[in-house]
C-alpha cells in the first residue's frame, strides 16, 4: 500500500480537532468515529494509522482479533503536534509538496526536516 501524505495530514487534523479526550477515537474495519474524505477506505486509514503509531506521532493503542485491527487513538503526541502546527504554517505544506511532488517516493524522515525548515523561513523571514 502507498504511503498518501495527505492522509497523514488528514488525520493528524481530525485527532487534533477531536473533542472526546480523555475517551479514545475508536477505529475498526466496520465502523469508525474518523470522518476523512469518502474515497478513503477503513482499510486505508487503517494502515496510516499505524503508520502514525511506528512515526510517534499519535498517542494510540492497536488491539487485533479475529474481526479485525481496533485502534484506540487518545490524541497526538508532542512530536504530531509540532509535525502538524509546522504543516499548517503560512503555505508551508503546498511548498513541501511541490518541492516533492518530483520524487516518486519519500518518508517521513525527509518532511519532518524541511517542515520544520520552511516554517523557520516563514516566521523568521529567513
Amino acid at each position: 500500500m502507498k504511503f498518501d501524505i495527505d492522509i497523514v495530514k488528514s488525520l493528524l487534523e481530525f485527532i487534533e480537532e477531536s473533542d472526546c479526550y480523555p475517551e479514545p477515537i475508536v477505529h475498526c474495519s466496520d465502523k469508525s468515529q474518523i470522518e476523512l474524505l469518502s474515497d478513503v477506505s477503513r482499510r486505508v486509514i487503517s494502515y496510516h494509522l499505524e503508520r502514525l503509531i511506528e512515526a510517534g506521532l499519535i498517542d494510540a493503542k492497536k488491539r487485533q482479533n479475529k474481526g479485525g485491527a481496533f485502534f484506540f487513538i487518545y490524541g497526538l503526541t508532542i512530536e504530531g503536534h509540532s509535525f502538524l502546527a509546522n504543516a499548517k504554517c503560512d503555505g508551508v505544506w503546498k511548498k513541501i509538496k511541490d518541492k516533492l511532488e518530483s520524487v516518486k517516493s519519500f518518508s517521513l524522515d525527509i518532511i519532518k526536516p524541511l517542515l520544520i525548515e520552511y516554517a523557520k523561513n516563514v516566521v523568521f523571514g529567513t
